[in-house]
């Protein structure tokens, strides 16, 4: 991941390129740590090494020998896993979530050591090592979480082409598909969406929030956060805040809610929901209040310091971390830039591209939003509208891009 040369005009000018390399993925083995010296060794102390979460599961499978209970626990620890990597909201955050899940291991599912080997393996640095390299790119950029796909189609090239001298030609036409978007630097050569975000599940979802009838994006708060920026330093970021769609149905389906809003409009219904999340339950704070403070003081919010005293465990954590979406206001005119053109250019697949139509004037006046839910970080290295920290497409943002700028 990193930037290259660009506008490679002859020969000459490809004998001259080089890739500039500033994050490299790796998985667990040893070897990784030796091929990267002798691959880079030059820059080996300078990359940001992060991690293949990809690489987890497959270490669940084999270690999987350590479970008391391996069938009941294996499935409920995976989907564990898969929930907290899906939910990424801070660094400091994720971090605190990520010992709180290994302790629900060991006190609700008896998996000492399973969860004490799991710790060692993929705690602090492993775990996270993306986001953490994310705050240290420029402009928060997008960084992958997993090689997968590329490594997928370069094995199966080389089983089904054989390299054949025909078949070199097509081969590297997918590889092209696959890396067009993964250089958040280059405008030349990273300026595309993965073709596995603009898909129709992904069209689907956000037509799905669209046509919800209490519409989660007619109830948003205005937020200023501190977002971690390198060295530990943090700067201050605004953005918006709505309900997730698991949240309204939560209040939505509630008896005492369908009584008192019985025959009222789309509009006065929401208005009665966000009421509901702004009011005060008992000496608990207000849904969206607990939110916000879980954002600013998360190890003060999990220990319950706004839900009555009572601590969260890692499933209340992950409701919680859940139940509403973040967008952050993208103020950097650098990263601005390369977001409006990945939509310009659209997604890549097989060498062709399906751009889209973008009002750069109303996205300028208008602003342009990145998520930090993160639903879309393990589908591969898709930038775009939003991300959880990289700039990936989610559809939180692009239901924000079509109901605002469009």
């Amino acid at each position: 991941m990193g930037s290259s040369t660009p506008g490679l005009r002859d020969l000459e000018d490809a004998l001259n390129w080089s890739l500039q390399t500033s994050s490299l993925i790796s998985d667990l083995a040893p070897q990784s740590a030796t091929s990267t010296k002798e691959a880079f060794p030059d820059d080996a102390q300078e990359l940001h090494e992060i991690k293949c979460q990809a690489h987890s599961r497959i270490w669940m499978n084999k270690e999987s020998n350590k479970l008391v209970d391996r069938k009941v626990n294996a499935k409920k620890i995976k989907n564990d896993f898969q929930s907290l990597q899906s939910s990424c909201l801070s660094v400091s955050l994720n971090d605190i979530a990520f010992d709180r899940m290994i302790q629900y291991w060991k006190d609700e599912y008896k998996e000492e050591l399973f969860a004490t080997e799991f710790k060692k393996a993929w705690g602090f640095p492993n775990f996270n090592s993306r986001v953490h390299a994310c705050r240290f790119s420029i402009g928060k950029a997008a960084i992958p979480n997993h090689n997968n796909g590329i490594e997928g189609h370069n094995g199966a090239d080389k089983e089904f082409f054989s390299f054949e001298r025909p078949a070199i030609v097509r081969h590297l036409i997918r590889m092209e598909g696959c890396i067009k978007d993964k250089s958040w630097i280059d405008r030349e050569f990273g300026a595309y969406i993965n073709c596995k975000a603009w898909n129709g599940v992904f069209w689907s979802e956000v037509h799905k929030y669209l046509s919800n009838e209490v519409k989660s994006l007619n109830i948003v708060w205005h937020v200023s956060v501190d977002e971690e920026h390198g060295n530990g330093s943090t700067n201050k970021v605004c953005g918006y805040i709505f309900p997730a769609s698991s949240t309204i149905l939560e209040v939505t389906n509630s008896s005492d809610w369908k009584v008192e809003n019985k025959g009222s409009n789309e509009k006065k219904k929401e208005v009665s929901v966000r009421k509901v999340l702004s009011r005060k339950i008992g000496s608990c704070a207000s849904w969206i209040d607990t939110y916000k403070h879980l954002l600013s003081s998360p190890q003060s919010a999990i220990n319950g310091a706004k839900t009555g005293g009572v601590p969260w465990d890692f499933h209340l954590m992950m409701h919680w971390m859940n139940s509403f979406r973040l967008l952050i206001r993208v103020e950097d005119d650098d990263e601005h830039e390369r977001l409006i053109q990945k939509w310009e250019h659209g997604a890549c697949s097989q060498g062709k591209s399906s751009p889209a139509e973008v009002d750069r004037k109303k996205c300028r006046s208008g602003g342009v939003c990145r998520c930090r839910c993160a639903e879309y970080l393990l589908r591969g290295w898709s930038h775009g509208i939003g991300n959880g920290d990289c700039h990936v497409v989610v559809a939180h943002a692009c239901l924000y891009l079509i109901k605002y700028k469009q």
